[in-house]
């Protein structure tokens, strides 16, 4: 990909943007990097029942090399060069978008190597792994988020027409009312705290399954300690992401909305990256080999949904800079 949409101006706005957002992509970093402190590797957990040998069809057997071998060297490949093409972007969409895939990324790489080298046995790697999902899933929602605030309804923006006006009538920017958007971020925002205890209340299971792939024995397993981290950890943290951002929406009203929505941001991605992958352990916990092929092909779309994306609006106004 080149660069064809050319520099964005460097603007008050912007410069002010450049100060407050990495400040809170590490924070939303730091709630997945957080654990690491307290890991402590241990096999223990793998047990379990034991199945003989699940069989496989052959068919799925190649669906499941493909995308090993094909499929994931494609989207990691492809997310690294979006990120190196996003890497001179300063408005706060793109820089979010950019660090979200560089996560991404290397928590893919984590997982390729744990593949490679230590047949999936590295607890460590797998951590990493995660750790770079739940990230990047942070960083998603944030750039979408931003993207949506300062291009398309611009509602944060004191100096800027918010696209919304006709359906509200007033504006809390030029009239004394509350903003009807920030009403809507305070009633979703403890509706999305009350919906972490799902993943919270689900119950760990640990799972070994043995299977022979083209002639090669594998073992598929998802451990008690990667579950901690999905279904307790995550939703954990996520729930507290919601409840500043509630407590802010509520205390300092439309002046929070700079901070409210990127912890809204972080705490939806937690619970989205939680609940992801609860729902794939949970459909597929008698056949694993679906959960990573799924997990595989919905990385893929991500990243290949964004490039097209980029692709389609890198010379239109909506991706040169924010409206002002």
């Amino acid at each position: 990909m080149h660069d064809t949409a050319g520099k964005e101006p460097e603007n008050e706005k912007t410069k002010t943007g450049l100060k407050t957002r990495p400040f809170f992509i590490l924070i939303i970093a730091a709630a997945g990097i957080l654990p690491l402190l307290l890991y402590r590797a241990t096999d223990t957990d793998a047990s379990g029942p034991i199945a003989a040998v699940l069989p496989m069809s052959p068919w799925l057997q190649w669906a499941t090399v493909l995308t090993a071998f094909a499929v994931k060297p494609f989207y990691m490949v492809l997310s690294l060069l979006i990120a190196l093409w996003l890497r001179r972007r300063r408005s706060p969409d793109l820089a979010a978008l950019k660090w979200a895939l560089l996560f991404f990324f290397s928590g893919e790489l984590f997982c390729a190597v744990n593949y490679l080298f230590f047949a999936e046995g590295s607890h460590l790697a797998e951590y990493l792994h995660m750790v770079g999902m739940a990230v990047a899933f942070g960083l998603t929602v944030l750039a979408l988020v931003e993207f949506l605030d300062e291009r398309v309804i611009r509602f944060s923006n004191p100096d800027s027409h918010c696209a919304l006006l006709a359906a509200c009538g007033k504006c809390y920017k030029n009239a004394a009312v509350s903003c009807s958007l920030r009403m809507i971020f305070t009633i979703a925002a403890p509706c999305l705290f009350a919906l972490c205890a799902m993943p919270l209340l689900a119950e760990p299971r640990s799972i070994l399954q043995n299977v022979i792939i083209l002639g090669t024995p594998y073992a598929y397993s998802h451990s008690l300690l990667y579950q901690l981290f999905e279904i307790r950890y995550a939703p954990t943290a996520a729930a507290i992401f919601f409840a500043v951002a509630f407590l802010l929406l509520l205390l300092r009203k439309e002046r929070s909305f700079s901070t409210a929505k990127l912890f809204f941001a972080g705490g939806a991605g937690l619970l989205a990256f939680g609940m992801f992958r609860l729902i794939l352990f949970s459909i597929y916990r008698d056949n694993l080999a679906w959960f990573v092929i799924w997990e595989e092909l919905t990385e893929l779309l991500y990243v290949t949904a964004l490039g097209f994306f980029l692709l389609v609006f890198r010379k239109k106004p909506l991706l040169l800079q924010p409206h002002s």
